[in-house]
């Protein structure tokens, strides 16, 4: 098997060097065949395309004896993930990436501390990613795994990593009924640097300086790249938008455009169009974004009807498994009839799931007095024309004039809110 791979390497390498092209002819097979070392008790991988969610429409693959094999069939290059089912269970995994555009990929997989031994030999883009990751690892996260190991665990270990407004946070958090509050209480002494310790801070400081730097490469690479590599690229981090405060609009905007220019047909197009619109429109005081949903008869509705009749809608998206959205919902159900008196109207949609039987079950289990539709499949895109893409969910106040009134409110806030629109009319 060896031996193999290095003969594969060498063809590869030599393809890379002198191959102009990375246009692939449309319903094309790739044949993945791999094998797993040491991992006896991991049985399948999922497997999803860069806008899927092993959540929600993963295509399983059988590990047997340690080895595997799946074909694709696709009418596009693009960037597949696979995690180790086990891994997904326990909610903590290791993406393993690669792109289609080679007929045949061979893989060899490692347990997850060892997943930067994982090998995909086949394809002059999975190799060309794969210069790009090692100078980053050796420039930038080799250095941050060094300080992680050597300082923030130390550190966490004596208690003076966070400090203790923030450690008093996490010692109510697991025995609390309202999560939802110290969470926001923990994000605003972040944003005020008063989450970490002195030492603390200055080691934080040092990771985000390497980081940063690193984005830099990454940006630099999209700037001069156009293949399909550097455009999911992009859209990796118009998906990181939410938690990468490095986040550069204006340099993500302009090599949007020139990426969708020259692929106008290809799927990250699309992706792309509804995550750029969730990230400038979904925000206070800007215009909501309609959508559809679909009803307990399987109607399509929009939102816009509901939104246009009440002084104020709250759209609620949330999943069956967001303990954080789920709390939420059951807060405002006891204050619903009072607020649906001063005009408020809820309109629910349970999402992130793949069959209307997970739909059915949790709408008759928390059975809130308002409507809930439903999203299979991400088939609306709900979620990525609100940027909340790969998250539990969230809520948006709506006026009847279509305005974002507020993000994930408190009942509170939405009764004085409520109030305060009255007393304009009046």
């Amino acid at each position: 098997m060896k031996n193999l791979y290095l003969l594969l390497f060498i063809s590869v390498t030599f393809t890379f060097i002198n191959c102009k092209t990375e246009i692939k002819t449309k319903n094309t097979t790739t044949v993945l065949i791999g094998e797993v070392i040491n991992r006896p008790h991991s049985d399948k991988l999922s497997l999803i395309t860069k806008d899927g969610d092993f959540r929600v429409n993963p295509t399983e693959i059988s590990i047997i004896n340690g080895e595997f094999q799946h074909t694709i069939t696709s009418d596009f290059v693009e960037e597949y993930l696979m995690a180790f089912n086990d891994e997904l269970e326990q909610g903590s995994w290791r993406n393993l990436n690669f792109f289609n555009d080679k007929d045949t990929i061979y893989v060899t997989l490692f347990k997850k501390d060892k997943a930067d031994n994982n090998i995909f030999y086949g394809g002059k883009l999975n190799l060309k990613k794969k210069i790009l990751s090692n100078k980053s690892k050796v420039k930038f996260w080799d250095k941050i795994g060094w300080i992680y190991k050597t300082k923030v665990d130390s550190l966490e270990k004596i208690g003076k990593w966070e400090t203790k407004q923030v450690q008093e946070i996490w010692k109510e958090y697991d025995n609390s009924d309202d999560k939802t509050v110290l969470l926001k209480k923990y994000r605003s002494l972040k944003e005020q640097k008063k989450d970490l310790t002195t030492e603390g801070r200055f080691w934080q400081n040092k990771i985000d300086s390497l980081s940063s730097e690193s984005k830099k490469m990454n940006y630099e690479f999209i700037e001069k790249d156009s293949s399909i590599l550097g455009y999911a690229m992009l859209v990796d981090e118009l998906f990181s938008n939410k938690y990468n405060k490095d986040f550069n609009y204006g340099f993500i905007k302009l090599n949007l455009d020139r990426y969708q220019s020259k692929f106008k047909n290809h799927p990250y197009t699309v992706s792309s169009t509804d995550l750029l619109e969730g990230i400038e429109n979904a925000k206070i005081g800007n215009d909501y974004v309609d959508f559809s949903s679909k009803t307990k008869n399987d109607k399509i509705v929009k939102v816009s009807p509901v939104v246009k009749e009440n002084t104020a809608t709250l759209i609620d998206l949330w999943a069956p498994w967001c303990g954080p959205c789920i709390a939420k919902s059951k807060k405002l159900k006891p204050q619903y009839k009072n607020l649906k008196a001063k005009g408020l109207e809820v309109f629910a949609v349970i999402g992130a799931i793949n069959s209307k039987d997970t739909y059915i079950t949790n709408r008759d289990k928390y059975n809130y007095p308002w409507t809930v539709n439903y999203e299979l499949d991400e088939e609306f895109k709900i979620w990525d024309k609100y940027n909340i893409s790969r998250s539990g969910g969230s809520q948006f106040l709506i006026s009847s004039r279509g305005k974002i009134l507020a993000i994930n409110p408190e009942p509170k806030e939405i009764d004085s809110i409520l109030v305060a629109i009255s007393s304009i009319k009046l």
